[in-house]
């Protein structure tokens, strides 16, 4: 028979029958249009999300993620993480789940001191007070600060 004879094309695996043979591929492989090569089957590579970075084991090669590769996304400093920690390459090469994304964190407005103001405006209407932005606090003429300015 041509498999046991050497008389095949095959990458992996041959299997013989009656008037000729065919190829197989081992778990974690297809065969090719060729219908004799095998390659590894991988999930489709994500987009990074923005403020992050993502982490994968086996490390993704060539943006290949083999089965059962998991992923773990890190948000940067001032962000936070929304969706799930981890995303794995199953079996039917999806991905278990969409990437999470990671949105800036923003602190709350700030109240107007008695005799006294927030600068900019911005801190007391709570638009745009994310990580590292500055808020101070001004008195008003003839009062002196108690606490700290920032």
């Amino acid at each position: 028979d041509e498999c046991s004879m050497g008389n095949h094309n095959c990458s992996h695996i041959c299997v013989n029958y009656d008037g000729g043979y065919y190829c197989q591929c081992p778990a974690g492989f297809r065969i090719t249009a060729d219908l004799r090569t095998c390659s590894e089957v991988t999930c489709p590579m994500f987009i990074e999300a923005a403020n992050s970075v993502t982490r994968c084991k086996p490390e993704i090669v060539e943006s290949s993620a083999v089965i059962g590769t998991k992923c773990n996304l890190t948000c940067n400093a001032g962000f936070e993480r929304e969706g799930v920690r981890f995303i794995t390459c199953t079996k039917n090469t999806t991905w278990s789940h969409t990437l999470p994304t990671c949105r800036a964190l923003s602190c709350p407005a700030l109240e107007h001191p008695e005799n006294g103001s927030v600068i900019p405006e911005r801190c007391r209407q709570g638009v745009e007070n994310h990580f590292k932005s500055r808020c101070y606090y001004r008195c008003d003429q003839g009062f002196v600060r108690d606490g700290m300015a920032i």
